[in-house]
């Protein structure tokens, strides 16, 4: 589909396996391939676009051939102007520039890819409850110039301002094209480039940013595993807000031949050359490639155009960053650039910062002595298979967060739970348990919480305590244990109607230590029960 000079609104469409294809010449630079599902061209000044309940799967923008230079592509979804996109899933979507047998450029340009899933500018854009998995931007080839892959899902350039709220991201791929120097891969999950960005709620997992490969020069570099923030021009500097936000799993590598000259770097977020915010979110366990160093989890750097990063850092947890080449470190600043702390919590990194002056000199760091640090951040069942980044019981970061304002968490759950916050981006709470009364009955449901406590629980164990000459369940004994194994619905029997029973239920992981507990219900047995008619009609 294509709109051009209107405004559009689609509700509950699909846009599946659709192919487009620049056009090849026979001069100059191949032509572009944009928007294989639906290319939003121009619409009126003044309007938006609306995108409700919007599937786009398998759809691949192919650049067009040309002899000094591949074609651009941009992903399944692009979008010249403002729109809002509600409730939009963008799967295994591919924007695949074209390679040429040329130099690989024209003008200004390399043959460069930009938005696997989702590209383009202008206008404002606002996107709630995205889901992108498996998408790819990948640079075309050329013989000196290689293209670049900005944004493995998405890709946004000089909008007057980019929202993002509710959306999880993972396994995208932002890949660099192969030349004599390869091409830059950045933005695995997410490139936002000149541009005022608020992120609130969203999780980058296992996102990948990748250099090409070279033939005689420096390998590509990779920078921003998770999520890449860019200035690239002189102008008014935007500024970016980033809000319990989980970056975690990313990953961030060289091209596989070539010199490491060019090096990279912030395997979960890099920030050039503007001014970011990014409180109470999880930046964890990203991991930079052979040859690496600069930033696991985050890189601050100048941009040659814009000037210098200057990033604020509050209430969040940098954990686990263990990868990488000798003297890597999680955090990382170069020089002429600005970090400042605020009661973030540093646990498991192999080096936390380069404020030592390692492995480059730093910037400016502020708020050291604000830090906190812990041998483990107590995660739920951090990394692969299940990336359960929920807070256990018994995590150092509770009650850590003095003076945040924020109001809520990445499951929207209202924060302070017990008085202060906790770091980074969850608010530990006791997860619901449902109570449904019986004769001589209590049915119990903690079903709706269990997914907060994804791969951590080995059983769950159910206390009773019981009022005075109440029967004990059949189950087991008043104050003590019951095994409930891994269900998360559980009878007990054997009750006196109308005593007074307390339960909570408790999650114990393989260790049998308590990682999680339910909310404390009190409810009676009763045999008086009322039946409803039933009508048919």
């Amino acid at each position: 589909m294509m709109v051009v000079g209107a405004r559009v609104t689609l509700r509950d469409m699909i846009f599946k396996n659709n192919q487009v294809f620049g056009a090849n010449t026979t001069s100059g630079a191949g032509g572009a391939g944009t928007g294989s599902g639906l290319a939003i061209n121009w619409s009126q000044p003044g309007t938006s676009n609306l995108l409700e309940r919007v599937t786009f799967e398998g759809n691949q923008s192919y650049g067009g051939m040309g002899p000094d230079r591949g074609g651009l592509a941009y992903g399944a979804l692009f979008v010249n102007g403002s729109v809002t996109i509600d409730y939009g899933t963008f799967t295994n979507n591919q924007a695949l520039a074209a390679s040429s047998s040329g130099s690989g450029t024209s003008g200004v340009l390399n043959a460069d890819a930009l938005g696997g899933a989702i590209g383009g500018g202008g206008g404002s854009w606002v996107l709630r409850h995205i889901i992108a998995t498996g998408n790819q931007a990948v640079g075309g080839n050329g013989t000196t110039f290689a293209g670049g892959g900005f944004g493995g899902a998405i890709h946004v350039e000089t909008a007057n301002s980019f929202s993002m709220t509710d959306s999880y991201l993972s396994a995208n791929l932002a890949q660099g094209g192969n030349a004599q120097d390869g091409g830059f891969g950045a933005g695995g999950g997410i490139l936002v480039n000149s541009t005022p960005a608020t992120l609130s709620r969203v999780q980058l997992v296992s996102n990948s940013a990748i250099g090409g490969n070279a033939s005689n020069g420096n390998a590509g570099a990779g920078g921003g595993g998770g999520l890449y923030l860019w200035m690239t021009w002189s102008g008014p500097n935007p500024t970016t807000s980033v809000t319990n936000a989980v970056i975690t799993d990313n990953y961030v590598a060289l091209g596989s031949t070539g010199s490491t000259a060019a090096g990279g770097g912030g395997g979960g977020i890099q920030v050039q050359g503007l001014q970011a915010t990014i409180t109470h979110s999880t930046i964890a366990r990203n991991r930079l490639g052979p040859g690496l160093v600069s930033g696991q989890g985050l890189l601050v750097l100048v941009d040659v155009n814009a000037g210098p990063g200057v990033v604020n850092v509050n209430y969040s947890i940098i954990a686990n960053h263990t990868e990488g080449a000798s003297g890597v470190v999680a955090v990382l600043v170069q020089s002429g650039n600005t970090l400042t702390f605020n009661r973030v919590l540093f646990a498991g990194n192999t080096k936390d910062t380069n404020a030592s002056g390692g492995p480059v000199p730093p910037g400016t760091i502020n708020g050291l002595s604000t830090m906190l640090s812990a041998s483990s951040a107590g995660f739920i069942s951090p990394g692969s298979p299940n990336y359960n980044y929920h807070l256990r019981l018994d995590s150092a970061v509770k009650d850590q967060a003095t003076s945040s304002t924020t109001a809520d968490d990445i499951d929207g759950q209202s924060r302070p739970y017990n008085g202060v916050s906790d770091l980074g981006a969850d608010e530990y709470w006791p997860f619901p348990l449902f109570a449904v009364s019986g004769d001589g009955t209590l049915r119990l449901d903690w079903t709706a919480g269990a997914s907060v406590l994804a791969g951590g629980v080995n059983h769950y164990e159910i206390i009773v305590t019981c009022a005075a000459g109440a029967n004990p369940p059949n189950q087991g004994s008043c104050g003590q244990p019951i095994n409930a194994g891994t269900a998360t619905t559980f009878a007990l029997t054997g009750l006196s109607n109308f005593k007074q029973y307390t339960i909570v239920v408790n999650a114990r992981d393989s260790s049998d230590v308590l990682i999680a507990s339910s909310i404390i219900v009190t409810a009676s047995p009763t045999d008086i029960l009322l039946y409803l008619p039933l009508v048919v009609k």
